[in-house]
Formats: C-alpha cells, structure tokens, sequence
C-alpha cells in the first residue's frame, strides 16, 4: 500500500510538471536517477509512475545515446476554418486570396462565406460554419451597427478573430491595418498643397471608417487650422451596387464648394472618383484613394493620386497565427494586434 502511495504522489508531481509545459511541443524530464535524487523515490517507482504516464499518452521516452524524457503534447488538430467576409473585391479579395494560400501551404482548407455586408446573412455563415464543423473562424464584420445577442449567441465556441473591424463587446482578438494612421497620412500629405480638403466617407459606426475620420481630422487641425471640415457621408449598399446618384451627390456636393481642391476617398472602390473626375472636366482634384491595390497610379487618367493601403500580406499571416494560437492554447485571449498601413506617395 505504501509502494503504491509513493508512485501516485510521484505521478501526480510528474503530471504538474507536464501541464505548466504543456504549450512546449518537446521539452525534457530530468532522468530517472535525478529524479530519484530529487523526489527521494527509489529507481524502480519512479520508473513505475514513469510507465503509468506514458500508457495513457502523456510522455514518450527517447531512446539514444543519453536516454531521457520527453513530453509529448497533444495538441487539438486544426482542419478547416470559416472566413466570413463582406465581399470579394479590393481589399476583401486580396485578404481572401493571402489567407487561403497561407491555410494551403499548412494543410488547412478555408470556406469562404460572403456576407454582403448583412447582419442575418453573416449569422447564416456562422451556422454554416458550425455545420462544416470548422476548426477556427476569421470574420470581417458586416456593415451593420447593432449587433444583437443573436449573433453572440450563433458564435461557435471555437478560436475565432475578428479583422479589420472591431466588435469590442466580443472580448474576441483583432487584427486591423492602423486606420487612424492611414486617415492623418493622407491629410498630412495633401496639407503641403492644398487648404480645403474633403474627406468622402462611409458612416461612421464602422471601426475603420471612424478611424480614418479621426486620423483625418486630426491632420487637419495641425497642418491647416484655419480649413473647413468638408464630409460627403456615403452608404455601403450605394458602392456596392454602383448607383448614379450616388456620383450625382459627390458632384453637386464638390460644386457647391469650391473651395476643395483635395479628396480623400475612405473606401476601397475607386470607381466613383474616377466617374466624378471625368465629369468634372473644368475642375481638377489631387486625391488620395485607400486600398486601391489592384490599380495602378499611372491608369487614373485626369488626375493625381496617392494611394494608402492595407498590407493584406501581413495581415493575412498574422490573423491566421492568431487563430492557430488560440486554437493550441484551447482558448481565445482577447487582444487587438495593428499593422502599419502601406504609402504610395509622389516623390
């Protein structure tokens, strides 16, 4: 009885040690006559406790010129994840494209679920998700403000991150391009040459849109103190769907103010600022354009443009380092992670 007292209190001390390494893929036991020497246990009921712990998994013995212990951690495989997305265009398709080939070179497949910038639509997603049994979830979050409790609610109890725009009441981690850097960038630029700057701009409930405001404001109130705020505020469903009206306001808007030489487009869709250069034949505006990666400088004819971007590359690798993370570790510790925005200024 007392034998078999020692080698439970030995294999309980042993299993300590164990979980307080357990995020080391290998690490090492002392051996077994250090850990005689150590816990005052003879050779044979250490190597007794050593045995019970390797049956049920939880170490292996290396067998070579020194034999030793090692653990052998187990950790929670990782086959599919869900990336639930808005759309998949600009910036959304180069993130789309930069996660799924970092996902393929580790043997983790991704299905791609498109939101269409819906709240009910993104809550299907998360129930597809569930159906699929995905391992991990990266989501852009819709357009819409309010997030109910139906969504928490319909959020898998899986390692889950959430990138470009933040749901703080989430407690989930976050991955963002700095938003606010890109906004005082492009105004602090376009500030050398122009007093009067207009900043067009989805709401600003968005995270990122807000940011960029800020940033935008920012610049504004030290390099041009004296300017006025000029705000076109914009819908995402009019971008979406290319509408009209929505080059009709942004003219009429630039007409009634004269004054502005300057754009900021804060969005990834340059197609209405090229229309409304066009239209404008008798006007000429320098412009800054965010996230426009898949256009080059050179093909906007008619005016002159820097451009901001999100470094999807980096983004995309650090979004899924995250996941994995959480995924080893069997739990989501909330923690926002901002990379640099990428400048594309004249020289």
């Amino acid at each position: 009885m007392a034998n078999k007292n020692y080698y439970l209190s030995i294999k309980d001390e042993l299993i300590k040690i164990i979980e307080r390494n357990k995020s080391k893929e290998i690490d090492t036991l002392p051996s077994e006559n250090l850990l005689a020497v150590r816990l005052g246990f003879s050779r044979p009921t250490i190597r007794k406790a050593l045995a019970e712990l390797q049956n049920e998994g939880l170490i292996v013995t290396v067998k070579g010129r020194n034999t030793r212990i090692c653990f052998q951690v187990k950790k929670p495989k990782f086959e599919r994840l869900a990336l639930i997305i808005p759309h998949q265009h600009g910036f959304s398709d180069l993130l789309i494209k930069n996660i799924t080939k970092i996902c393929h070179d580790k043997n983790i497949a991704v299905s791609v679920m498109l939101s269409l910038n819906n709240i009910n639509v993104e809550t299907d997603c998360l129930d597809s998700a569930r159906k699929l049994k995905c391992d991990g979830l990266i989501i852009m979050p819709s357009d819409d403000s309010i997030y109910s409790k139906a969504f928490s609610q319909a959020l898998p109890k899986i390692p889950t991150v959430f990138v470009d725009r933040n749901l703080p009441d989430q407690n989930l981690p976050f991955v963002s391009t700095n938003h606010f850097e890109m906004g005082f960038k492009a105004a602090e630029y376009l500030c050398r040459n122009h007093t009067d700057i207009a900043i067009i701009s989805f709401p600003k409930t968005l995270s990122s849109s807000k940011e960029r405001v800020n940033g935008y404001l920012d610049a504004i109130k030290k390099f041009q103190p004296n300017s006025k705020d000029y705000f076109i505020h914009l819908s995402h469903h009019y971008i979406i769907a290319k509408r009209d009206p929505l080059i009709e306001r942004i003219t009429r808007h630039l007409k009634e103010n004269e004054k502005i030489t300057a754009i900021i487009s804060n969005s990834g869709d340059e197609f209405a600022i090229i229309s409304l250069a066009a239209s404008l034949s008798n006007r000429k505006f320098e412009f800054a354009l965010f996230d426009n990666n898949n256009v080059e400088l050179e093909t906007i004819n008619a005016v002159k443009c820097v451009r901001i971007c999100q470094d999807s590359e980096q983004i995309a690798e650090t979004v899924v380092n995250v996941l994995l993370e959480a995924n080893a570790n069997s739990k989501n510790e909330a923690k926002n992670i901002i990379i640099p925005p990428i400048c594309h200024f004249h020289d």
